[in-house]
């Protein structure tokens, strides 16, 4: 049993405070490390593997953080479209954002990557508003 996610009514629930941190600061952690490598093989193997590792990697950890968020199984948003798209959206921005600054375009790289980041949030923050007849998170 998961005692961080599952009460004893096998009904999902928010981790207490500390756990809460825990769980951010390990999301964080594994967020700069796909990143980092992402950036790694960018400049060893190519855009074309980056971006798939690092949309791979983004996609688990968005669902697993949404799971956490919503109170559902990560399965649930592993199969996600707008799960998908948002991390997607993500991934490839960065890339295109990397790609502009290799190429000595860093201003069309801001763009880029402001436009990329903007859109993945704008998603990802509808995935998250509360479901009709549920409370709101807040």
């Amino acid at each position: 049993a998961n005692r961080m996610f599952k009460d004893a009514n096998s009904s999902y629930v928010a981790p207490p405070l500390a756990e809460q941190g825990l769980v951010i600061f390990g999301i964080t952690l594994a967020e700069i490390a796909f990143w980092t490598v992402w950036w790694s093989l960018a400049q060893s193997s190519g855009y074309v593997l980056a971006v798939l590792f690092l949309t791979v990697c983004l996609w688990g950890l968005h669902s697993f953080e949404l799971a956490i968020l919503r109170k559902r199984p990560i399965t649930f948003y592993l199969k996600d479209p707008q799960t998908l798209l948002f991390t997607v959206v993500e991934g490839v921005g960065g890339t295109l954002w990397l790609v502009a600054i290799d190429a000595g375009n860093p201003l069309l790289g801001a763009l880029i990557l402001f436009s990329a980041l903007s859109l993945e949030h704008i998603i990802q923050g509808s995935a998250l508003k509360p479901e009709l007849g549920q409370p709101s998170m807040a």
